[in-house]
């Protein structure tokens, strides 16, 4: 078999790429793609009042290390504090500046560790586009674009983890990324919001994995799968039809935990509305569905799995 990189077609991106490029790269809205450009313009000027901090060289140390496993969060603080402490008060109200330090340190550090490994870029732009997903999902939970999820993704950026076809696959090593009582490590799958759960997308992300994994990351290969979403809650079995898309997902797995005081379901299906829930929206069949669910006492939570198979 072939290594995942071997073949020229593989690579369609320059060696590295700047936080502008890569964001046009990703689709970024243009409202955003504005507020980067304003960003990259300014770079080289004092916009740090940590004088440790606000020369070049240390900014691409601490970008540098977001794409380091070992040292991801410590950089990831590290890099909040130094926003923070921007000239103005309030430095980066929409998190467009910690979006562009990301984008940097993706494609300046993050690509060449891809090419490293022989990982197509068609993988690497499918899992940095996480970024792109964000800032759209804000719109209905803030009403304006912004960036506000840096807590989750310097894991894109540490090549932890990656989108292959319709999920995300993470591999999960430190005790916070462990289910309780899971002995690790463990490759934890992730549905990401505009992910096709038709039985033949599912398997054929899975398929996928299992072959880049193997090529790419040999010592994950034969890891067991988790998963921790509401779509794995037993409840749903009461709320959807028999031909349900997201049943068909959850019966891939096998239960081992589930936390019915759990809301995640707020942030997924109402967008994060922290409305009582007698006026969250009915949009949909699912939301109408658990609405009334919820007021007659039922609970949805969240549930833990582990793949079968």
């Amino acid at each position: 078999m072939n290594r995942a990189g071997d073949s020229a077609e593989n690579h369609i991106l320059t060696q590295s790429l700047t936080a502008g490029e890569l964001a046009r790269m990703l689709d970024m809205p243009r409202e955003v793609l504005n507020a980067l450009d304003a960003i990259g313009q300014a770079e080289g000027t004092d916009w740090s009042n940590d004088a440790d901090w606000s020369n070049d060289a240390d900014m691409q140390g601490i970008l540098r290390s977001l794409t380091e496993h070992a040292h991801r969060r410590e950089a990831w603080k590290r890099l909040q504090s130094v926003i923070r402490a921007g000239v103005q008060a309030n430095a980066d109200p929409d998190g467009f500046v910690m979006l562009h330090c990301m984008l940097e340190a993706a494609g300046k550090y993050s690509l060449p560790k891809y090419r490293q490994l022989h990982i197509p870029d068609a993988i690497f732009l499918n899992t940095m586009r996480a970024f792109t997903r964000f800032v759209e999902e804000s719109i209905p939970r803030h009403h304006h674009y912004c960036f506000d999820r840096d807590f989750w993704t310097f894991r894109h950026l540490s090549l932890t983890l990656f989108r292959v076809g319709s999920l995300e696959y993470e591999f999960a090593q430190d005790p916070e990324d462990i289910e309780i009582g899971v002995q690790g490590p463990t490759i934890n799958v992730h549905i990401p919001s505009d992910a096709r759960l038709q039985p033949k997308n599912v398997e054929e992300s899975i398929r996928l994995w299992d072959r880049f994994s193997a090529e790419c990351f040999p010592r994950w290969s034969s890891l067991p799968k988790y998963c921790t979403s509401w779509m794995l809650s037993p409840a749903l079995e009461r709320l959807l039809p028999e031909s349900s898309n997201i049943l068909a997902f959850q019966r891939r797995f096998e239960l081992i935990e589930f936390d019915e005081d759990s809301q995640d379901w707020r942030e997924w299906v109402f967008n994060e509305d922290p409305s009582p829930i007698e006026q969250l929206p009915e949009r949909t069949s699912l939301q109408r569905s658990m609405k009334r669910f919820i007021l007659g006492g039922g609970k949805v939570g969240v549930a833990s799995g582990r793949m079968l198979g």
